[in-house]
């Protein structure tokens, strides 16, 4: 038997068929489950989705103590069903097979109807962090044997799906294809979402391609009658006048931050000690009050909680602003820190600046309510220029090779950088001198050229032979 904590990975590394994925994609976010938006009658797929695409799904649980094991898969089933008690879960297998299934779905059509590359982007960055936690949490294919250790994982971590597995392949397959996501435009359509083989396509197949142009066409002859009826009017009555679109209001946004200044601000808080953040002066706040426009909203957010009890409330806006900085910068810092430390794997970096991302914007957003991971972060928020900004360098992060530099991590301008400053380089230089010059004592003679003579001693010349 499989303990829990093992995800389902392909012997070999085997790479699936496009087609195989594409097939699991539309069958799964065109499929009919109970729950998930669908007429209360109609006809349910789980079951056939769990036979047929059994390598691509969370393991799910038998029993209430299998289940307990999984907890990011139980908050999500605690979202998904109203009445929910932890205490009485469910004894069978069915309901967390309709609650995988469900959530899949709605998450996978959350992608599908996103509107912009970006967002969909985005979207499918949460799905694939969400299932790499429920996968890591209880995937397997099996119940857990009885003298099987816990799995060993790093709780802090976030989960990950390793390459080979068959979801991490439909999900990278998914990607590459994010920009060809559509929904076809047959209102009836009995599987709406496909991915188009052209950018222009509107219609998954010939024959609702057929169907909208049909009822293309008599909306263009019922317009064309209409308009010869209202020329028909008597010429007392004037013609109805056709309702006007008021122009709403487009917010302001932030201005655009300067390259050198979104730099300064990275290597700042990816370099700050513990003084910076931890000492209650809120050195960021106060050197860097571009990047945080929506602090003092988030003070009076919080104080708001304490308006009927004035004490509390002044002491909110007092003590707040620092435990504010700390938390965010904190996170800031580390988050960077594991990107910096992560930047030769472009995929486990990417993951990780998905999860900072969400992060930093969950805590500079304090107003919004629900599943944050669908919406996007605004692009024109300080904060989330800088991290943009530091993701497209990710080829350039290094560390500084002096060991002595108090700033480790930095960015370059050429790939063949090693130091961040000039006094680094001339130290690293100084220390590599002072190696060399101490490499010529031996036994406290000075050797000339202490190098030459090593390896293997060489052999005798033979003797020449007598007559």
């Amino acid at each position: 038997m499989t303990p829990i904590g093992t995800t389902k990975v392909l012997a070999n590394g085997t790479e699936l068929p496009d087609k195989r994925l594409k097939q699991f994609l539309l069958d799964l976010v065109n499929a009919r489950v109970a729950g998930a938006g669908d007429a209360a009658d109609a006809e349910d797929h789980t079951d056939s989705i769990f036979r047929l695409y059994q390598e691509f799904l969370p393991h799910a649980p038998r029993s209430p103590q299998e289940a307990q094991q999984n907890f990011p898969l139980l908050m999500a089933l605690m979202r998904r069903w109203k009445k929910f008690d932890p205490r009485r879960l469910p004894k069978g297998r069915e309901p967390y097979q309709h609650g995988i299934v469900g959530e899949m779905h709605d998450r996978l059509r959350a992608v599908w109807t996103a509107g912009d590359a970006e967002a969909a982007k985005w979207r499918l960055k949460g799905f694939e962090s969400f299932l790499g936690e429920v996968m890591a949490a209880g995937s397997t294919s099996g119940p857990p044997a009885p003298d099987a250790p816990p799995p060993q994982r790093d709780a802090m971590a976030p989960g990950a799906l390793p390459p080979a597995a068959p979801l991490s392949q439909a999900l990278a397959y998914l990607g590459r294809n994010i920009r060809k996501l559509k929904k076809c435009a047959k209102r009836r359509c009995d599987t709406p979402f496909f991915i188009a083989k052209r950018q222009e396509d509107q219609c998954c197949s010939e024959e609702c391609a057929d169907a909208v142009r049909s009822a293309s066409k008599k909306r263009y002859w019922r317009g064309k009658r209409q308009k010869v009826d209202e020329g028909k009017q008597p010429k007392g009555e004037p013609a109805a006048k056709k309702g006007s679109v008021k122009k709403s209001a487009i917010p302001a946004e932030q201005p655009a931050i300067a390259d050198a200044d979104l730099r300064e601000f990275v290597l700042d808080v990816v370099n700050a000690d513990d003084r910076k953040i931890d000492d209650g002066t809120v050195y960021f706040f106060t050197r860097y009050p571009a990047f945080f426009p929506t602090k003092d909203k988030d003070i009076e957010a919080v104080a708001s909680l304490a308006r009927r009890n004035p004490t509390l409330a002044g002491q909110l806006r007092s003590e707040f602003p620092r435990m504010y900085h700390r938390g965010l910068v904190r996170d800031l810092c580390e988050g960077l820190r594991r990107i910096w430390r992560q930047a030769k794997d472009s995929s486990t970096a990417e993951r990780e600046f998905f999860e900072l991302h969400s992060l930093v914007h969950r805590q500079t957003d304090i107003r919004a309510a629900g599943d944050r991971t669908l919406q996007p972060p605004p692009a024109h928020a300080p904060i989330h220029q800088a991290l943009r900004w530091a993701r497209q360098r990710l080829p350039k992060l290094r560390r500084c090779q002096n060991e002595d530099c108090p700033r480790h991590p930095f960015f370059v301008a050429r790939r063949n950088e090693r130091h961040c400053t000039e006094e680094c380089r001339h130290a690293a230089q100084n220390a590599t001198k002072l190696a060399s010059w101490k490499g010529h004592y031996k036994d406290g003679k000075w050797v000339k050229n202490p190098a030459k003579g090593r390896g293997r001693p060489k052999a005798p010349a033979p003797e020449p032979e007598r007559r």
